[in-house]
């Protein structure tokens, strides 16, 4: 089982893809791949042919973005834990996505809304498991900073 920990405090949104694998730590110091601001479903790499596991967290519904299946989390998804201590429906305010498929767009707004969170120093914690060792996986992580605030990141 390979575990993607300690997230400080955070709106997550995560895709396995099979690729390279991306990281970056506190201070924003990227290590492998970049990260980048989007404005819509057809900014991000969403194959899903490549898709492994999108995950919706606290989101109401699962939702399809361009193909990809974004399933939420309130139900139980095989091989994903997410442990976080509190967790806000809505708690941002709705982005206005645009793209070439507008329901995916739209789908893409609601997942972006919600949050699941915990208090610094306590990590939120997400383990995917029915990973092949040796293989590498490229992870998109989605956020959605509905506050002005200066968020730490810490993902390996």
């Amino acid at each position: 089982m390979r575990t993607f920990p300690a997230f400080p405090i955070g709106l997550i949104r995560y895709l396995l893809i099979l690729s390279g694998l991306g990281s970056a730590s506190a201070d924003t110091v990227v290590n492998i791949g970049e990260i980048r601001e989007f404005n819509g479903p057809d900014d991000l790499e969403l194959y899903p042919e490549r898709v492994i596991v999108a995950v919706d967290v606290f989101g109401d519904a699962d939702r399809t973005v361009n193909g990809v299946l974004f399933k939420t989390d309130r139900n139980p998804i095989e091989g994903v834990e997410i442990t976080a201590a509190n967790s806000i429906n809505d708690w941002a305010s709705r982005p206005e996505y645009s793209g070439a498929d507008p329901e995916s767009a739209d789908n893409l707004e609601l997942i972006m809304q919600d949050i699941r969170w915990t208090g610094a120093p306590n990590p939120v914690s997400i383990s995917v498991s029915n990973l092949t060792p040796g293989v590498e996986y490229e992870v998109q992580l989605l956020f959605n900073e509905g506050r002005d605030r200066n968020r730490r990141w810490d993902i390996a």
